[in-house]
């Protein structure tokens, strides 16, 4: 059985577009799992920075309704990674408007 890091890393790789969508909008979800252990966090916010180069723009899209949303999680759960909005997630927004 595939750890929540090991199922996002073998969707994000897939060369099936519906896979990385659906790995795009599981990203709250894996976060939600992982949050007890920040390196695991860290982890999954270096992922959302990959998803975010991805060449379908499909799976970009996805990846920015989920931004607001891991945001808010990211503030409310891990006060610990401070700079996890400023270094992960505020990249991807300025890249895209």
């Amino acid at each position: 059985m595939l750890t929540p890091l090991g199922r996002l890393d073998k969707y994000a790789a897939s060369e099936n577009v519906f896979n990385r969508q659906m790995v795009a909008r599981s990203l709250l979800d894996t976060l939600r799992e992982v949050c007890d252990d920040e390196r695991d966090c860290i982890a999954v916010l270096e992922r959302i920075s990959r998803l975010a180069d991805d060449s379908e723009p499909t799976v970009r899209a996805e990846l920015m309704e989920q931004v607001p949303h891991i945001a808010l999680f990211c503030q409310e759960n891990r006060p610990s990674i401070p700079y996890a909005f400023s270094k992960f997630l505020l990249p991807i927004v300025v890249r895209y408007l």
